[in-house]
């Protein structure tokens, strides 16, 4: 008899075992695909009148033991122009298709989002090889109407499949052109989750960046890329303050790379981050605030954000390295993390600032949350 698999892919792939239930209670499914690493390339382009082009690449790569047939899904954008699609499984143009119905233990499901259901690519791998390489291509546009655009990558398919794996790590690079005075925002979302920003930029060049997201132990993403493009007037807005920053750093020994998170609070809506990006280097971890206050009328509630970013352990053969959080070109936290000493959290601050006037924001010393968390 031969086995089959469904295969819902995006950055990270559906996988959807058609085997019986109660393979849900073991970590490790049999047979079993295996999905750990995903690579993301976007290209953005303003082009005129409110218009923003897209192209896309993933590249994905997964070891399959013991299936024969697997058919995978792929949700794309609702704008996505289906010309433009290639799908390749170890370097074959494969034929594909499009639907929007998921069939899941035999149950039909829709992939929603905050931005509504998507459609999905769909194609089907017969050979029942031991690893695959799929590689995807799509372009679509979408539009800026009175100042905000919104576009959606389909990163949350871990809540449709079950894979083992012991962590999935997201590379995703970014290549912006042609905008002006438009602030970027990269937020995880999905339909009753919490939203947490990841990146946050005020483009005024071209610019190229990148992100790395890691998932939770034993599972994928559950939640979806939401990019959201601000055009802001540089006139209308000054610095601005956070009220209270909480910060927390944990090591992820699985995968070495560093967990960055924690939450920021403002007085008012009209505060906004204009930057929020890590900067990783031999032996030093920058993360990177800049906040803003947009000038007019702000709905007067107490405001607050959730952040996460992760940075690989680039440390020295000390196993130490420098951990620096800038906000608004001032250090407010500069210490040492001390590696060889794996505790969690390696750092844990809350940071309060006061505001003097509009523009001038003194900061209170950090004082560490937990002195026995905290290495100097």
């Amino acid at each position: 008899m031969i086995k089959q698999i469904l295969l819902i892919t995006v950055l990270v792939f559906l996988l959807i075992v058609m085997i019986h239930p109660l393979i849900f209670a073991n970590p490790i499914p049999a047979p079993t695909i295996i999905l750990d690493h995903e690579d993301i390339a976007f290209n953005f382009t303003y082009l005129s009148n409110g218009v923003v082009n897209v192209s896309v690449y993933g590249k994905y790569t997964m070891r399959n033991a013991g299936y024969d047939v697997i058919t995978m899904y792929f949700p794309v954008p609702n704008e996505t122009d289906r010309k433009s699609v290639r799908v390749l499984v170890n370097d074959e143009e494969m034929s594909y298709g499009f639907t929007w119905d998921i069939f899941v233990q035999g149950h039909k499901h829709k992939y929603y989002t905050v931005m509504g259901p998507l459609p999905l690519i769909m194609w089907r791998v017969m050979s029942g090889e031991e690893k695959y390489i799929v590689e995807v291509y799509y372009n679509y546009k979408f539009n800026i109407r009175d100042g905000v655009g919104e576009t959606i990558y389909a990163l949350g398919t871990g809540k449709y499949y079950y894979t083992y794996s012991k962590q999935c790590i997201a590379r995703i690079n970014i290549s912006l052109k042609g905008f002006n005075n438009t602030l970027l925002n990269i937020k995880l979302n999905a339909p009753n989750q919490t939203e947490t920003l990841v990146y946050a930029k005020l483009i005024n060049k071209p610019t190229r960046t990148s992100i790395v997201l890691v998932s939770n132990m034993f599972s994928s993403f559950k939640r979806d890329l939401l990019f959201i493009f601000n055009q802001i007037n540089p006139d209308n807005y000054s610095e601005g303050y956070a009220r209270k920053i909480y910060l927390r750093i944990d090591p992820l020994l699985e995968t070495e790379y560093l967990k960055i998170h924690g939450s920021v609070t403002f007085n008012s809506g009209g505060y906004a981050f204009s930057r929020l990006e890590i900067i990783s280097r031999e032996n030093e971890i920058d993360v990177l605030m800049n906040i803003i206050q947009i000038k007019g009328p702000a709905i007067m509630i107490i405001k607050e954000i959730n952040y996460e970013l992760y940075s690989p352990l680039n440390m020295s053969e000390t196993g130490k390295m420098i951990f620096k959080l800038i906000v608004n070109g001032k250090i407010l936290v500069n210490k040492t993390l001390n590696y060889t000493q794996p505790i969690q959290p390696l750092i844990e601050e809350h940071i309060v600032q006061k505001p003097i006037d509009n523009s001038t924001t003194p900061i209170q010393k950090p004082k560490c949350f937990n002195d026995k968390y905290t290495t100097f």
